[in-house]
């Protein structure tokens, strides 16, 4: 019985810091979404990192974004040459 407890109040305990962490990351203009898993695996320890982060300006969070943009469409490109080189070498195999 007492185990269980104990399960329930972890449970409550890490999804509260989760639920912070959201919370206060989208008050600093930071990624919430990410902020929660941490607060969720990491517990308090994420919840301390992050209330010690300072506020992002508007103009920090979309240089952050355009970078992410950025190497998002690289790893596309990235991808998409990959795919190409794969099909040469199946259409290569295919004509032997």
């Amino acid at each position: 019985m007492f185990a269980e407890l104990l399960w329930v109040g972890l449970l409550i305990f890490w999804c509260s810091c989760g639920g912070f962490c959201y919370w206060l990351a989208s008050e600093k203009n930071r990624d919430g979404q990410g902020w929660a898993i941490l607060g969720f695996v990491f517990g308090w320890v994420a919840l301390i990192a992050l209330a010690g982060s300072p506020i992002l300006s508007e103009e920090r969070k979309a240089e952050l974004a355009e970078k992410k943009k950025a190497e998002d469409d690289e790893d596309d490109e990235s991808m998409e040459r990959a795919r190409e080189a794969v099909r040469a070498a199946m259409a290569q195999q295919e004509e032997k």
